[in-house]
């Protein structure tokens, strides 16, 4: 089993039911009784009392008890009962429109999401729905990428079987005639009842995937004749729900429950953005120039490369600031629609926020991805467009400050702040499951301990919570500056020039007011994505991934802080429906913690202008 594509497939298909997708708790809307959990465990199927039965074998009910101290009892007299007596309890506790109502809610999602739960998801998916796609991968013949595994992981979670759709099933209907297939199956979404469940959904994606399997290899063709004919086996009233989702996996992208989804760089279905390898530039160091690319055809992706992000406009114009739409950072993925009435300007489309927005943006500042989805770009230009766009800075690589002769740098010392810690022993973020990465950075907080360190301690007006963040990072292998280029370090590195890194001439200190403006201008250069909501900060997070809130003061100093995995007496704090509305944080600052669970939201504070990141 490839444990990166199982842990990567669950959080895919979890992710598509809650932005906390272990502790998914939904009710008798479909008839299953009771759903919990990252992979949709029902009463009804009977698997939810299997991986229950599972968690007591190897810990007991103690935990879980106190957990759930209202309803655990009941709880556990549902998982040993049959099944039809289990689903006559179970039933009561949702409302008339299939809730499920508390206390059981909250109870459930908490003993769900806790972590020997976790774990026990995690041995059932292995076992059972990872197996299956992993065999149906192997039927199917195809070039066993991750896509493959997450289209098939999903349909095992979801829908159980293949329904006899194989293969040779697909292949037969597709023939020798790809291009007939797809319109066949493309006619039969677009020809959803209006009062169907997923009817505006299947509207867009017809709309979406119509575009994008014009320009598709077989590979993508296959995949989605597949989901197409597996929905069609699906009940009734769930086809199109079920088309929606499969659809979305086999395209790459599409419209699910009401919210967009991308997923052309999980897939490899275009290039990823250019990150560069930490390293330690101690001399000149030569980059390569940019390359120029051919004029853009439809559906063909783009990222911004505009240094300091780029807008999105309403209008092909920067005549007047009216037409401004919304800024987006360099890295920025956004899809070629269609070139405009004026020259060097672009219709294209941009994916955020669970939607698409579409506008115009110069298209000389933006550069060409590779795409095995999209079509190569037309052979000639058109006299609305330009002959060709600069390809992403490249050689604006990650820089960190030289240390002349790689002198000690350890926690205990106030001196040497603007070099990494070079101390033996460091741990490191490495691990390979969610559960690993998320104990690697809690041993990195706890050998950072800025509640102690000197490095991080404040002293005088002086305050150090840049330096933290720098550290953290480093130690889990992703970047965040204590060093970034000048105006003049990036124009020389764009340029392709060799560049000495030079104190104030080329590279200078960022403090947290500067980081928050080089998050908008150039993580997503470097791996990071702005994160919508305190859940998706906190589940980032407890996955093993690096998220960070950095708030820009009008008025003084800026802050950053690290919001960081949960730990057993450590946790974030959660409403009655167990979304979050306080994270929990570790920082330095005018007060240093380990961890903390603070008692506002600080950044909400109309002093700040704030910014939420996350890094895998």
């Amino acid at each position: 089993m490839n444990t990166q594509y199982l842990e990567r497939a669950m959080l895919i298909t979890g992710g598509f039911e809650g932005s906390d997708p272990w502790a998914n708790i939904t009710g008798n809307f479909d008839g299953e009784g009771l759903t919990c959990g990252q992979l949709g465990k029902t009463i009804k199927a009977g698997d939810q009392q299997a991986v229950v039965k599972n968690y007591m074998a190897a810990h007991g009910t103690s935990e879980l008890m106190a957990l759930m101290p209202k309803t655990g009892s009941e709880y556990i007299k549902v998982i040993n009962a049959n099944i039809k007596s289990g689903m006559a309890i179970v039933v009561k506790w949702s409302d008339k429109k299939g809730r499920v109502v508390e206390p059981y809610k909250s109870e459930l999602a908490a003993f769900w999401k806790s972590a020997k739960m976790v774990v026990k998801q995690r041995e059932h998916a292995d076992a059972h729905e990872g197996k299956l796609a992993e065999a149906w991968v192997a039927d199917w013949k195809g070039d066993g990428s991750f896509q493959e595994f997450a289209l098939f992981f999903d349909v095992a979670a979801q829908n159980g079987s293949l329904k006899d759709v194989t293969a040779a099933v697909v292949d037969a209907y597709i023939g020798g005639d790809p291009s007939k297939a797809v319109a066949k199956t493309l006619q039969w979404v677009d020809s959803v009842p209006k009062k169907t469940s997923g009817y505006d959904d299947a509207k867009k994606n017809v709309l979406i995937w119509r575009g994008v399997l014009a320009a598709a290899g077989l590979p993508v063709v296959r995949l989605f004749v597949f989901a197409v004919l597996r929905a069609q086996k699906a009940v009734a009233e769930w086809q199109w729900d079920v088309v929606n989702r499969k659809g979305t996996l086999a395209v790459g992208e599409g419209w699910i429950h009401g919210r967009k989804w991308n997923f052309m760089e999980k897939f490899d279905l275009i290039a990823p953005p250019v990150n560069a390898v930490i390293e330690e530039i101690v001399a000149a160091k030569p980059v390569a120039p940019p390359v120029n690319a051919g004029p853009a055809s439809a559906g063909a992706m783009f990222r911004v490369a505009a240094h300091s992000g780029l807008w999105l406009r309403s209008t092909p114009s920067s005549s007047n600031n009216k037409n401004k739409v919304a800024a987006y950072a360099q890295g920025t993925l956004v899809k070629f629609v269609a070139n405009s009435s004026a020259a060097d300007w672009w219709e294209v489309s941009v994916d955020e926020g669970g939607g698409t927005r579409t506008g115009f943006m110069a298209a000389g500042l933006l550069s060409p991805v590779a795409s095995t989805v999209a079509a190569n770009p037309a052979p000639a230009a058109s006299a609305a467009g330009p002959a060709s766009v600069p390809a992403t800075a490249a050689g604006v690589v990650e820089v960190h400050f030289p240390n002349p002769g790689n002198r000690p740098v350890k926690r205990s010392e106030t001196t040497g702040r603007i070099w990494r810690l070079n101390e033996p022993g460091a741990p490191t973020r490495a691990g390979l499951t969610p559960a690993k990465r998320a104990a690697d950075l809690a041993a990195v907080i706890a050998w950072l301990n800025p509640e102690k360190s000197a490095r991080h301690l404040p002293d005088n007006s002086n305050t150090y919570c840049n330096i933290y963040a720098y550290d953290y990072a480093c130690l889990a292998q992703c970047y965040i500056p204590r060093v970034w280029w000048t105006q003049k370090g990036i124009h020389e590195l764009t340029l392709g020039h060799t560049v000495v890194i030079k104190y104030e001439d080329t590279v200078d200190e960022l403090t947290a007011n500067m980081l928050y403006q080089w998050f908008r201008d150039w993580g997503g250069h470097f791996g990071w994505t702005a994160a919508h909501d305190l859940d998706e900060l906190q589940s980032n997070a407890n996955a093993g991934g690096i998220s960070i809130i950095v708030a820009k003061n009008s008025q003084g100093h800026g802050h950053i802080t690290a919001v960081v995995p949960e730990i057993t007496g450590k946790a974030a704090k959660r409403d009655a429906g167990e979304k979050v509305v306080i994270p929990l944080e570790s920082q330095a600052g005018s007060t240093n913690h380990n961890y903390i669970t603070k008692t506002t939201q600080w950044w909400t504070s109309s002093k700040y202008s704030t910014g939420f990141w996350v890094h895998a």
